[in-house]
């Protein structure tokens, strides 16, 4: 079984046979977007059960936020009178590495100190917000980039800027998004906490698979493709979208309800096919 996912782009033919073997020998299959699903038609060939090849959404949205520990939770609750927007800086992106591997362009992390000097010139405060976290914040931790935009800010700056400890679950940092009257993140999966939260959000994203995650919201604009933007101009489309945070929330109000209870009934029907194959052995059989 194939749970919901972004399928491509695949850039070799060796790596295509392989997602078509994939997908054909699976017994049911989720995409989470509807360019995904068109892919997901086409790996899986003609000649495919087409009632096991199903739209969906990312599981992340059916995942309950969890309030994290009092003294966490206590602090973030205490910036309540004030205007808190989120910021989630990937470690993944955070070196030349990153750069090349994804072919962004400026630098990121220049960029996201531009953008949290942006929010605080707007009267925000900031809450920096790590969504992948490795044991001593290593490799593509998140911490360690938040360390980096830090180190450019200033120390009146960095007094109003605080950061999520790194420790918290995705449910525990779900939670802390939701508190926020705007966010942005690189992680797609620190903004589904959003999306999911009816928290208005961006994306300053590094693959495709983001804007179609955000479409399902309705929100396909607000996501800020890094490959393409970066630097000044990024930074003035992430503060605009958080001046239209409240256009944005209307949306998501309207739009977003709709995706959370698809995540819901999709693990619904993966519950019952998988009990259906456990009484009907016979059910249990290959796409393709």
């Amino acid at each position: 079984m194939l749970l919901p996912q972004t399928y491509g782009p695949f850039e070799t033919s060796e790596g295509r046979r392989r997602a078509e073997h994939l997908v054909r020998s699976s017994a049911l299959a989720y995409a989470r977007d509807a360019w995904s699903y068109d892919r997901l038609l086409e790996l899986a060939g003609p000649d495919a059960d087409t009632s096991r090849l199903r739209t969906g959404v990312d599981v992340a949205f059916s995942l309950e936020p969890r309030r994290p520990a009092a003294e966490i939770a206590d602090s973030i609750d205490s910036m309540g009178g004030e205007l808190l927007v989120g910021v989630n800086v990937s470690g993944l992106l955070r070196d030349e590495a990153g750069h090349a591997r994804f072919g962004l362009v400026g630098d990121y992390i220049e960029t996201m100190a531009a953008l949290v000097r942006g929010l605080l010139g707007a009267g925000a405060r900031v809450l920096l917000v790590p969504h992948v976290h490795l044991s001593g914040g290593q490799g593509e931790s998140d911490i360690a980039a938040i360390d980096l935009v830090l180190g450019m800010l200033g120390t009146a700056e960095r007094e109003l800027v605080s950061v999520v400890p790194p420790e918290l679950d995705a449910a525990e940092l779900k939670w802390c998004i939701a508190q926020l009257d705007w966010f942005v993140g690189s992680r797609m999966h620190s903004t589904i906490a959003a999306l999911s939260t009816l928290t208005p959000t961006a994306a300053y994203a590094y693959s495709d698979k983001t804007h179609g995650v955000f479409v399902t919201c309705g929100l396909g604009d607000e996501v800020i493709d890094a490959r393409k933007l970066g630097g000044a101009e990024a930074v003035q489309l992430m503060l605009d979208s958080f001046a239209r945070r409240d256009a944005i929330g209307h949306v998501l109000r309207t739009e977003a309800p709709a995706t959370i209870e698809r995540s819901r009934q999709q693990l619904r029907e993966v519950f019952e096919s998988v009990d259906r194959w456990r009484t009907e052995p016979s059910a249990l059989e290959a796409i393709g």
